[in-house]
C-alpha cells in the first residue's frame, strides 16, 4: 500500500495522473483487442454466408437444368 499521508498535494496529483494514464492505456488495449475479435468474427460470418450461398446457387442451377431437361423430355413424349 502506498503511503499517501506523507505526500504533498502535487505528489498525490502526479501519482494520480500516472495511474490514470496507465489505466487509459490498458483500456485502449482491451478495446482494440475486442475490436479485432469482433472484426474477425464478422469476417468468419461473412465467409460462411458466402460459401453457403455459393453451394445454394450451384444447387439451384443444377435443379433448373434438371427441370429444363425433364420439361423437354415430357414435351417430346407428349408429341
Amino acid at each position: 500500500m502506498h503511503d499517501f499521508k506523507n505526500k504533498t498535494d502535487e505528489e498525490l496529483l502526479d501519482w494520480l495522473d500516472k495511474w490514470t494514464i496507465t489505466i487509459n492505456q490498458d483500456q485502449q488495449v482491451v478495446i482494440t483487442e475486442l475490436e479485432k475479435r469482433s472484426i474477425d468474427k464478422l469476417k468468419k460470418l461473412i465467409d460462411s454466408f458466402s460459401s453457403s450461398s455459393e453451394r445454394y446457387s450451384k444447387r439451384i442451377l443444377f435443379l433448373t437444368w434438371v427441370l429444363v431437361v425433364l420439361t423437354i423430355v415430357l414435351v417430346i413424349i407428349a408429341l
